[in-house]
């Protein structure tokens, strides 16, 4: 399965949003969407979820327009994890987690096997299945991000759109989330995520999706994406780069002054002479 989107605009307030971002999302890739705050990310996760529509462009799940996919069909076909996600009332974790297998059940239908083995799953792949008899109302902010990425995980879709997945979680658990949503990926589901760790994207994801004002700078594996112009274009930021064990990284280390402001003080400091 795939996802494309042509064109997408759209506007709130007056204010430009997105201007006609082209974006895809196939099955088996883990895409990471970064940018500055404000570039349009959560929103344009938004519209590749069909919560909200654009002003312009189209959006296409296996060619067929976005918008005519009954709602059932479209739950069961893509998963999403909001930025910021709550829960509203004292359900138990296992409870949560269970939401997610609704859209492949009936109205009334009861759930099988096959919804217990994918609520298993997804809690194990999430390390919340000791959290299972805790009130959601108990958890830790990082501890509900990762039952709320168990939900999305247990609707089994072939597509999963999550908002900063990562934002709430401790670096042992947010290795592991990366590390178990490319698995996820290489496991034939399409998977993108709005992220701001660049160190994280230039490391687990397979491409990336760079947007500033509204607009896509780049889209492409993270080395070419990732460039020392692009990130000075989008995030003002100069960057350390190296690699451990065959796998590269990057770390933002001075601001740099946009356009007609003047630099002083510690943010004109060089670059340690052997990364320049």
């Amino acid at each position: 399965m795939r996802l494309d989107a042509r064109g997408l605009s759209l506007t709130r307030g007056g204010h430009r949003i997105l201007d006609g971002v082209d974006v895809a999302l196939r099955a088996g890739e883990f895409v990471a969407v970064v940018g500055p705050n404000g570039a349009g990310k959560s929103s344009l996760l938004r519209l590749l979820a069909g919560l909200a529509r654009p002003d312009a462009g189209e959006i296409a799940c296996d060619g067929v327009p976005l918008g005519k996919l009954p709602p059932r069909t479209r739950a069961r076909s893509i998963a999403y994890l909001e930025q910021r996600a709550a829960v509203h009332w004292p359900m138990r974790v296992d409870e949560i987690v269970a939401l997610g297998r609704l859209p492949s059940r009936g109205p009334l239908g009861a759930a099988t096997s096959a919804d217990a083995a994918a609520i298993a799953a997804a809690m194990e792949m999430t390390t919340t299945t000791a959290l299972a008899g805790r009130r959601a109302d108990t958890l830790s902010g990082g501890e509900r991000m990762r039952v709320l990425l168990a939900r999305a995980l247990a609707v089994g879709a072939p597509l999963l759109l999550a908002d900063e997945p990562v934002a709430a979680l401790d670096p042992h658990h947010q290795l592991h989330v990366m590390a178990t949503l490319r698995e996820t990926a290489r496991r034939g589901a399409g998977v993108m995520i709005v992220l701001h760790d660049l160190a994280l994207a230039t490391r687990f994801c397979d491409r990336v999706v760079l947007l500033a004002a509204g607009r896509c700078l780049a889209d492409g594996p993270p080395a070419e994406v990732l460039d020392d112009r692009r990130l000075a274009e989008a995030y003002a930021v100069d960057v350390l780069r190296g690699s451990e064990g065959g796998e590269p990284w990057i770390l933002p280390w001075r601001r740099l002054a946009p356009a007609g402001v003047v630099r002083t003080g510690r943010d004109d400091q060089s670059k340690p002479e052997e990364t320049r």
